[in-house]
């Protein structure tokens, strides 16, 4: 028995269709694609008998041609270049340039502050006292790392900046 024979275009068919209705379940657009050429590919078979590695090579070839033109057209809907889609889920690079009071003492280069309504902890170069004015200068997962500020009067108080 061979497996080309096993192959036939309603199980084209059933695997496109199953795969179309598969994206309901999923978030995006792209295994509807894939469905798409699995259909075509079912579709062509029935007028054109091809064997099993035919089948494969037009199913991959229509593929390629269902998904990257609409993938043009979805960059183009959702462009991941702007300033904003960088930015998100990272709360922490909003806070770079701030200004803070530390709630707790920095020793040994270790210390913290409250910054809205979190406790971070802070990393600084030089020993600071409770109360310290300091800028943000960098974010490293949970870790900021601030310099203490020369001018005592900050310019973008934090938000919840109750020194304690």
């Amino acid at each position: 028995m061979d497996l080309s024979t096993l192959v036939e275009p309603w199980h084209w068919l059933v695997l496109g269709l199953a795969m179309i209705g598969f994206e309901i379940f999923m978030p995006g657009v792209l295994i509807m694609w894939f469905g798409v050429a699995g259909v075509a590919t079912g579709l062509i078979l029935i007028v054109l008998p091809l064997d099993i590695a035919q089948q494969a090579l037009l199913f991959g070839v229509l593929s390629l041609l269902c998904i990257f033109p609409i993938r043009r057209v979805t960059k183009r809907m959702y462009p991941s270049d702007s300033p904003e889609a960088g930015q998100l889920n990272q709360f922490g690079a909003g806070m770079v340039g701030r200004h803070a009071s530390l709630s707790e003492a920095v020793v040994n280069g270790s210390g913290a502050i409250h910054f809205g309504d979190s406790r971070w902890a802070v990393r600084a170069d030089t020993d600071l006292p409770i109360g310290a004015t300091v800028v943000i200068c960098a974010v490293n997962g949970s870790v900021l790392h601030v310099e203490p500020v020369v001018d005592a009067e900050p310019k973008q108080p934090a938000d919840g900046d109750a020194g304690s």
